[in-house]
């Protein structure tokens, strides 16, 4: 990914999103680098936003039309054979560099807040207090928020060598299963019925 685009990218994003009063925040990789290096990780491929799905979900039209009015390729993120919405892949193409955001809403049950992460309905789930409270921080010349408890949600995701560079390289490739299943052990307390293998 081009770096001065994706920064670019994100400065729109960010316009987008607060002009239309959705409250975003960094997350998977991109958090993972604005909090570990303070930058884009040189690895990554995308840039992952998240947001609530009480902001989004009523806005999903607004959102698309805005996004389409400022050049992005939106494309709705559905899961499962009802095509639920479970958030927006944006695309955009500027001086030849494409960038891929991904702009997930996390839905909350008893006590998690989860995301849909493909169509199969598979789920990425975290312990509600790691994103109520957000914080702003300065990344890539912008303030955007991230979890308050950024280095915990980051130790719950990757573990708790997520600090040594070469974690994500390992962890990108090993099946998204595997890790989730961590988090399957915890929701399944809480009667998320949804989880899929």
């Amino acid at each position: 990914m081009h770096k001065e685009t994706a920064r670019t990218v994100l400065f729109e994003i960010d316009k987008i999103l607060n002009e239309l009063n959705i409250r975003y925040f960094l997350t998977g990789g991109t958090l993972l680098g604005a909090i570990r290096e303070g930058k884009i990780i040189e690895c990554d491929t995308d840039m992952d936003l998240g947001c609530l799905d009480e902001e989004f979900r009523p806005k999903i039209k607004i959102l698309v039309n805005a996004f389409k009015a400022n050049d992005f390729t939106p494309v709705l993120l559905k899961r499962g054979y009802k095509g639920e919405i479970r958030g927006l892949n944006l695309n955009k193409t500027i001086d030849g560099h494409k960038v891929h955001c991904c702009l997930v809403s996390f839905r909350k049950h008893k006590g998690f807040r989860y995301y849909h992460y493909n169509a199969k309905g598979d789920a990425k789930v975290l312990p509600e207090k790691f994103i109520n409270q957000c914080v702003f921080i300065n990344f890539l010349g912008l303030k955007v928020r991230v979890p308050e408890l950024a280095q915990d949600v980051l130790s719950y995701i990757y573990g708790d060598d997520w600090r040594i560079e070469q974690h994500i390289k390992v962890w990108v490739k090993q099946p998204l299963e595997i890790r989730y299943n961590l988090f399957i052990r915890e929701a399944k307390g809480s009667d998320i019925f949804w989880w899929s293998k």
